[in-house]
């Protein structure tokens, strides 16, 4: 079978070995697939925390911010479905990277991708530990630290438990709670005028400053659409369902923001109330259409909307931690799958006690609420996403030279795609943060060469690291029919991955 009919068709569940990782195979729908990137992004619960900030920051043109970000997102997304087409393992980026840049960018990107995935669930889980408490009148004492615990043992135990359960509860509780809130923007737009919403078309008291500032909370409300590549061995079809969950999950995303962005500032706007980092925007936009009566009801919804994301966290970060450790960089215990679940359940409890100890130990020590994991977590998971955005688009290219594939086009997006992430890292050093938020990235520095190091330490023992790797990279290439001849290793003298192709 050539390259291009295994990218066409994607046939690899006629013609690989079923159920070659242990996890249950083949077994979850185009839509659902969807709804695991979805969640990850978790529109709903970012539409309420996050586009208040940015407006902080663009004003008027956040619709605007968060439109640029949906475009340059999906550049990214361009880059990332150049190998989605092509092949697919629980790896997900990681993968990816390694089977282009070699095996030393490879692993880089899996530690990334992996604090990534975990900081992401315990932001998104701080955030549903902060609603709960706003429901019930925001008691202190034990009961931040019970809520946080819940919003991460229950996300925890879907995950555990089965693949198939998660996607349909991450597709039931993203999903009704972007409709409700969706019925909502409907209905701001339906009473409002044309009048309240010039000042947003025509851009008032625009600043690219405060554009650019506001595209890098934006990315981060959006950040999670590439989740379901770490599906490749659970999507039926993958290289068609997969590719089409990337892209899908930017658009969704980016409609949705530019929308509510909209009609939100058009509330406020409306009704003369003051927009800003702490405004309860769902409270407002409820009451503005006469239907005061929801925001609870929204506020449940938004608490769900980020328990289905720390569960997409939970599900996408386990993978590579479980592709981690089949491949010997991790324990070897972290790329079991159990028996009955078919799921990583090692990897998916190492993750969920990750952030369930990580958040406590935060609010017992430096005395951290839920909105501060929110915020802190969110912020620091931006690095790792960073680092395999960075990183991808520069292996598209390598890759697609590899699979005679490359077009001009091709190269344009991913230069395209490397000016576009200037701005968040820009971004994460200017203007200066405020501390702790200064010393994220020297921290990130160090977790990142800890990982660089332990990589060495394991090299300098044995090679065994490296050939799993190669190995598993060409089982994968033979099952979507690539051939040993189309699999690009990373030569590993001196530490520095070069690009050759193996012969066969």
């Amino acid at each position: 079978m050539s390259t291009t009919a295994a990218a066409t068709t994607g046939t690899y569940s006629e013609v690989g070995r079923p159920g070659a990782y242990g996890l249950r195979h083949r077994c979850l729908s185009s839509f659902e697939v969807l709804s695991q990137s979805i969640a990850v992004i978790a529109p709903s619960a970012s539409m309420a925390a996050i586009i208040p900030l940015v407006f902080v920051s663009s004003g008027p043109s956040t619709w605007l911010a968060y439109l640029v970000t949906g475009i340059g997102l999906a550049l990214v997304a361009l880059n990332i479905n150049a190998f989605a087409k092509r092949s697919a393992s629980p790896g997900s980026l990681y993968s990816y990277t390694a089977r282009a840049l070699g095996t030393n960018w490879g692993v880089m990107v899996g530690w990334g991708w992996l604090v990534a995935y975990i900081c992401c669930g315990v932001a998104l889980a701080g955030a549903a530990a902060n609603f709960m408490l706003l429901l019930f009148g925001s008691p202190g004492g034990i009961w931040p630290y019970v809520a946080y615990g819940v919003a991460v043992l229950v996300p925890w135990y879907i995950a555990y438990r089965d693949i198939r359960l998660s996607a349909k509860m991450m597709l039931i509780l993203e999903f009704s709670s972007m409709i409700l809130i969706g019925i909502v923007v409907l209905a701001v737009f339906a009473r409002s005028g044309p009048a309240v919403y010039a000042p947003q078309f025509t851009l008032q008291g625009f600043t690219f400053n405060g554009l650019f500032l506001g595209m890098v909370l934006a990315i981060f409300a959006n950040i999670g659409f590439e989740s379901s590549t770490a599906l490749g061995e659970e999507a039926k079809n993958p290289l068609v369902t997969i590719p089409r969950a990337v892209m899908g999950a930017v658009v969704v995303a980016a409609i949705f923001y530019v929308l509510g962005s909209l009609a939100m500032i058009g509330a406020f706007s409306a009704s003369h109330t003051t927009l800003d980092g702490n405004a309860n925007a769902l409270l407002t936009m409820s009451t503005y259409v006469g239907a005061s009566w929801a925001a609870p009801l929204l506020t449940i919804m938004v608490l769900v909307s980020s328990m289905a994301c720390t569960l997409g966290s939970f599900n996408a970060g386990s993978r590579v931690l479980f592709a981690m450790g089949r491949h010997g960089i991790v324990h070897g215990s972290m790329g079991e799958a159990h028996k009955d679940h078919e799921t990583p359940h090692i990897s998916v409890t190492v993750c969920a006690a990750i952030a369930l100890v990580g958040g406590w130990l935060s609010m017992r020590i430096w005395g951290l609420g839920p909105t501060d994991l929110l915020n802190d977590g969110g912020t620091f998971s931006a690095y790792g996403y960073l680092v395999g955005f960075v990183l991808i688009a520069i292996a598209a290219p390598v890759y697609l030279k590899s699979q005679k594939a490359l077009t001009p086009p091709a190269l344009v997006i991913s230069a395209l795609t490397l000016i576009f992430l200037l701005v968040p890292i820009i971004g994460q050093f200017y203007p200066a943060p405020t501390p702790p938020t200064l010393y994220f990235p020297y921290v990130f520095a160090a977790y990142m060469a800890a990982g660089g190091a332990w990589l060495y330490i394991q090299r300098r023992k044995s090679n065994a690291v490296v050939k799993s790797i190669e190995a598993d990279l060409e089982d994968i290439g033979v099952r979507y029919g690539m051939g040993k001849e189309n699999v690009i290793h990373g030569s590993e003298l001196d530490g520095i991955a070069e690009v050759s192709v193996g012969a066969r």
